[in-house]
Formats: C-alpha cells, sequence, structure tokens
C-alpha cells in the first residue's frame, strides 16, 4: 500500500504560502508523497478560486490528477 499523494498548488504573491515556507514543506514530507507541484507566479491566494483563468490554469490540471490518481 502506498501513501497519500499530495499535489501542490502555490502562487508567488501568496501572501499565506510564502515560497521558503512551502519549499520547506517540500522537503520535509517524505519522497513519493507529492505527486504534483505547480507555482503560478502571478498567483495570490484567492487567485486560486476567483481568478480570472483558474479554470485554465489550476482546475483542468486538478481533473487530470483526480482521474489518475482517484480510486476505482
Amino acid at each position: 500500500m502506498t501513501g497519500p499523494k499530495t499535489a501542490m498548488f502555490w502562487g508567488s504573491l501568496d501572501d499565506l504560502a510564502d515560497p521558503m515556507d512551502v519549499a520547506r514543506i517540500i522537503d520535509q514530507v517524505p519522497n513519493g508523497t507529492i505527486v504534483y507541484n505547480k507555482n503560478i507566479p502571478i498567483y495570490g491566494h484567492m487567485d486560486f478560486v476567483w481568478g480570472e483563468n483558474a479554470h485554465v490554469d489550476v482546475y483542468a490540471d486538478i481533473v487530470d490528477l483526480l482521474k489518475k490518481y482517484a480510486q476505482k
């Protein structure tokens, strides 16, 4: 059995997810846990929900990841 899979989406302009903190998290989780890591440099915290292009920049990737990793 494998452990949980995590996809990380973060923005360089996110005041709640400092890039140094994101890097620390990536270094501290077990290898193989993070299966996807995407930084969107122009995104702030709420852009992942309300961003004009979130449906292209984020949601399409989430749907693909769910198809790939969801248990059947």
